[in-house]
């Protein structure tokens, strides 16, 4: 029985060791997004002291707070795909009639619809994609045609992409 204390703490002690000095959930990743912003300047644009930052994630905790950690500016109405990952989820794993199989569908699309036309209007410093599994997907999708023209690679954490704007600001 002296286990079940621990067992029902455990889970808690993971935001608490997140919320100390210097703690990431992505180890490397504000380096990398640091390192990233440094190469993307150039003799006419340096590197923002607040930059804008955007995500193609499944997962919440990709962007944030990596953003806050960078003093930057997050550009989007959601932090991650969430709905359209459960969408898919949910369809591989339940069973459901085609009414509801098409309501879950639009909720996805509609998800997608408002994440492509937020980085395209908002064309953020840093573009993070969650992995390349997420790109690939993300790719095929007409929301996001595009959406990384303008933008290079420049550095990987673990699967996370680290994407950074070139050209013209």
């Amino acid at each position: 029985m002296a286990i079940l204390p621990a067992l029902i703490v455990a889970p808690f002690l993971n935001a608490v060791q997140l919320n100390l000095p210097g703690a990431e959930e992505y180890p490397g990743l504000t380096a990398a997004v640091k390192e990233s912003l440094a190469k993307s300047a150039t003799a006419d644009f340096a590197a923002p002291a607040n930059p804008s930052i955007g995500a193609l994630a499944r997962q919440l905790d990709v962007g944030h707070p990596l953003t806050r950690r960078l003093g930057g500016v997050w550009i989007g109405r959601r932090n991650a795909m969430w709905v359209d990952n459960c969408v898919r989820q949910i369809l591989a794993t339940k069973k459901v009639d085609e009414e509801t199989r098409a309501k879950l569908l639009e909720y996805a699309a509609d998800e997608r619809r408002e994440v492509g036309e937020d980085l395209r209007k908002g064309r953020p410093d840093i573009l993070l994609i969650e992995d390349a599994q997420t790109r690939e997907w993300a790719l095929k999708k007409p929301e996001f045609a595009g959406l990384l023209d303008g933008y290079a690679r420049k550095a990987q954490v673990g699967d996370i992409e680290v994407w950074a704007r070139v050209g013209a600001r």
